[in-house]
C-alpha cells in the first residue's frame, strides 16, 4: 500500500516537473516572438508592452511577458501585445490577441482569431512570415480602415475597426514622456503644469497702523503740513534760535 503511495507521489512531482518545463518552453517562445518582432520591424522597445487577456475587462500593462501570459480552456496560452506608434503630436495603440501552443514537433500560432501558423522551432526565418502578417495588418488599420468602415463596415480589416475607433484615431493621444524628460510634453499636446504665481504687492505684510494722535498739538502738527494749493511746508527756525518771542545770542 505504502508503494503504490509512493508510486503516486513520485507521478505527481513528475507532472509538476513537466508542467514547469513547458512554461518555460512556452515563455521563452513568446519572449522569442515577440523580441524578434522589435527587431525586425525596428520598433523602439518602450513602446511595446504586454497585457494579460482574461476578457474583455482591460487590464494593467506589463514588460515582462510571463506575467500576462494565461493558459486557457481552449489548451492555448493568450497573451495580449500592445504596440504602440508614437508621431510628433499623438499617440496610438494597437492590441493583439496572440494565441499560440506547443505540441511534441511544432507550436501553433493564432493571430486576429483565424490565422493559423505552424512554426517547427522559433527561428527569425520561421518566424518572418508571423511578423508580416502583423505588420501589414497595422499598416491596413490605418491606411484603409476609413474606407473600408463607410463602404462596408470594415470588412476585409484583420484588425477591426469601428466608429469609436476612428474617433480615437482622431483625438490622438498625447505622447508620454520619458520620466525625467522635461519639455516634451507640451510640444506633443500634453499641457504644462503652471508655475506658481508670484506673491502680488499687496500680498507682503502691511505695516501696523499708526494711532490716531489727538488734542492742541496733533491738530497743529496737521495743519502745519502741506496741502495741496498750499504754498508749502513753512521753514524752520535755525537751530540757535529759541521760541518766538525769545532773544537770541549772538
Amino acid at each position: 500500500m505504502s508503494n503504490r503511495y509512493q508510486q503516486l507521489c513520485q507521478t505527481l512531482e513528475d507532472a509538476r516537473s513537466r508542467f514547469a518545463a513547458y512554461h518555460s518552453e512556452c515563455v521563452l517562445f513568446a519572449a522569442t516572438l515577440s523580441r524578434g518582432l522589435i527587431e525586425y520591424a525596428g520598433w523602439p522597445r518602450e513602446l511595446v508592452t504586454y497585457e494579460p487577456l482574461p476578457g474583455d475587462v482591460p487590464a494593467a500593462p506589463t514588460h515582462r511577458i510571463e506575467d500576462a501570459m494565461h493558459l486557457d480552456a481552449d489548451a492555448f496560452w493568450h497573451v495580449g501585445l500592445r504596440l504602440a506608434i508614437e508621431e510628433p503630436r499623438a499617440r496610438d495603440s494597437i492590441l493583439l490577441r496572440v494565441r499560440f501552443k506547443k505540441l511534441d514537433t511544432r507550436y501553433i500560432v493564432s493571430l486576429f482569431g483565424f490565422e493559423d501558423f505552424e512554426v517547427a522551432a522559433p527561428t527569425p526565418e520561421q518566424l518572418q512570415p508571423i511578423y508580416e502578417s502583423i505588420l501589414n495588418a497595422v499598416k491596413r488599420h490605418y491606411e484603409y480602415g476609413l474606407r473600408l468602415f463607410l463602404e462596408n463596415g470594415g470588412r476585409g480589416l484583420k484588425i477591426p475597426i469601428s466608429t469609436d475607433r476612428l474617433l480615437e484615431l482622431a483625438r490622438g493621444a498625447p505622447p508620454v514622456s520619458a520620466p525625467g524628460e522635461a519639455g516634451e510634453g507640451a510640444e506633443a499636446g500634453e499641457e504644462e503644469p503652471a508655475p506658481a504665481p508670484e506673491p502680488a504687492p499687496h500680498a507682503r505684510a502691511a505695516p501696523a497702523p499708526r494711532a490716531k494722535a489727538t488734542g492742541p498739538r496733533a491738530k497743529a502738527a496737521v495743519s502745519g503740513r502741506s496741502s495741496p494749493g498750499s504754498p508749502g511746508p513753512r521753514p524752520r527756525a535755525p537751530r540757535g534760535s529759541r521760541r518766538a518771542g525769545g532773544s537770541s545770542r549772538a
